[in-house]
C-alpha cells in the first residue's frame, strides 16, 4: 500500500479532495484550460532535469536541495495522497524542468548525441509512467452533481437537468445522481420534478428503501396518498425511518378510506425516541382521526407521562375521554390543559361538553363563552353553545 501511494505521488492523475481541478479546468469552461503545463509534463521533465543537470561543483548542497522531492513524496505517502498535497512537490520540479531544457539546449549545441538520446529515453519512460491510466476518481462526476444541485438552488432548472444527464453518464451509481437532485428539487418546492427523478432513481436501482421513502413522502405531501402507499409500505418494511414512515403510511391509508389497514399499521408504530412526547401526541391524534379512542388514549397517556407540561397532550386526552363518556376523568385532563395554556379554545369546548354531561350547565356555559371569546370563528363552539341552549 505504501509503495502504491508513493507511486501515486509521482503520477499525473488528479486524486481529488473537496474540489476537482479537471472539472473546473474543462467542464466548467473556466480559463484554467489555458494552463497546459501541469503534473503530466512537470513530473517526467522535472525528474529528468534533477538527474541530468547536477552541477559540477557544490554537489552536496545540490543533493540537500534536491532531496526535498523524494523526502516530501515519502512524507505525504505516509499519510494521505491527493492532488492538493502533491502540489508543493511541483515547485522544485519546475526548477528541474527548466534545468532539463537548459541541458538539452547545451547538448544540442555541443552535438552530444549520446547524452541527448539517454536523456530522451529517460524522459519518455518517465512520461509514459507518470501518465499511465490510474482508474481513480478525479471528482468530475461528483462536481457535476454539485453543479446540478447548485443550479436548482438558483432556480435554473433547465441547466440543472443538463448537468444531471452529464453526471449520470460518468457517475458509477447514476441512481444516486437522480436521488440527490430530487432531494434538492423537493427542498425548493419542485415536487413534480422531484418525483420524476425519484422514479428514475428507482428505475435504475429498484427497491432502494431510502428512495422509496422519499417518493412516498413526496406523493403524500402532494395529496396523492394512493400512489404514496406502496412506497411508504416498502420503506417501512425495510426499516427506513420506521416512526415517520409508519406515521405517514397511516395518514395515507386513512386518506384513501382504508381505516382497518391504517389501524393495523398504527398499532405497530412507536416514536424513534421513547421520550418524544410530541410524537406520542401526533400518534394519539391519528387515533382520534381514525375514531379509535382506546388506541388514542394509549398514545396520549404516554405523551402526558413523558411531558406533564405539554398542554396539547392533556387537551387531546381530555377530548378522547369525552368520546368514551368518561366525563369526570376528562374534566381533570381538560382543566390541566387550561391551566397550562389558558389561551387555547379547545380545552374550554371539551370542558363545556364534560360539564354539561355531568349536569353542571352553568359551568358548561362559562366555558363555552370563554371558548368563543378565544376563538370567535369556532364552528364547534357554536354548535355546543346551541346544544346548551
Amino acid at each position: 500500500m505504501f509503495g502504491r501511494k508513493l507511486a501515486l505521488m509521482f503520477s499525473a492523475g488528479y486524486i481529488w479532495l473537496n474540489y476537482s481541478y479537471p472539472f473546473f479546468s474543462h467542464d466548467a469552461h473556466t480559463l484554467l484550460w489555458l494552463l497546459v503545463v501541469g503534473p503530466w509534463i512537470l513530473i517526467p521533465l522535472g525528474l529528468t532535469g534533477l538527474a541530468v543537470a547536477t552541477p559540477p561543483s557544490k554537489r552536496l548542497e545540490y543533493v540537500v536541495w534536491a532531496s526535498f522531492v523524494p523526502a516530501f513524496g515519502v512524507a505525504v505517502a505516509v499519510f494521505y495522497v491527493t492532488d492538493r498535497y502533491q502540489l508543493p512537490i511541483l515547485v522544485p520540479l519546475c526548477v528541474g524542468s527548466g534545468a532539463a531544457l537548459d541541458a538539452l539546449i547545451a547538448a544540442i549545441r555541443g552535438r552530444r548525441a549520446a547524452a541527448i538520446a539517454l536523456a530522451a529515453a529517460v524522459f519518455l519512460a518517465l512520461l509514459a509512467w507518470a501518465n499511465r491510466p490510474l482508474r481513480l476518481d478525479d471528482g468530475v462526476a461528483e462536481e457535476r452533481i454539485r453543479m446540478a444541485e447548485r443550479l436548482v438552488t438558483l432556480g435554473r432548472y433547465g441547466e440543472a437537468e443538463d448537468w444531471v444527464r452529464r453526471a449520470a453518464a460518468v457517475y458509477p451509481h447514476p441512481g444516486v445522481v437522480h436521488f440527490r437532485v430530487g432531494q434538492q428539487l423537493l427542498v425548493h418546492d419542485q415536487s413534480a420534478s422531484a418525483i420524476s427523478h425519484f422514479q428514475q432513481s428507482l428505475a435504475i436501482d429498484p427497491g432502494q428503501p431510502i428512495v422509496e421513502y422519499a417518493l412516498g413522502e413526496t406523493y403524500l405531501d402532494g395529496e396523492r396518498p394512493r400512489e404514496a402507499i406502496p412506497h411508504l409500505r416498502r420503506a417501512l418494511e425495510a426499516g427506513v425511518r420506521p416512526d415517520q414512515a409508519g406515521y405517514d403510511l397511516v395518514r395515507a391509508l386513512g386518506a384513501v378510506g382504508d381505516r382497518d389497514g391504517a389501524l393495523r399499521v398504527l398499532r405497530t408504530v412507536t416514536p424513534a425516541r421513547p421520550d418524544d412526547a410530541e410524537r406520542w401526541l401526533a400518534l394519539g391524534q391519528l387515533g382520534l382521526q381514525l375514531q379509535e379512542p382506546g388506541l388514542a388514549e394509549t398514545f396520549l397517556r404516554r405523551a402526558v407521562s413523558t411531558n406533564k407540561a405539554l398542554a396539547a397532550a392533556h387537551s387531546q386526552l381530555g377530548l378522547t375521554l369525552n368520546l368514551e363518556h368518561r366525563w369526570t376523568e376528562a374534566t381533570i385532563e381538560l382543566e390541566e390543559a387550561v391551566r397550562l395554556s389558558p389561551r387555547e379554545a379547545d380545552p374550554h369546548i371539551g370542558l363545556a361538553v364534560a360539564n354539561a354531561n355531568l349536569g353542571r350547565l352553568a359551568d358548561a356555559r362559562v366555558h363555552i363563552l370563554e371558548a368563543l371569546r378565544l376563538d370567535p370563528a369556532s364552528e364547534v363552539a357554536r354548535r355546543v353553545q346551541e346544544a346548551l341552549k
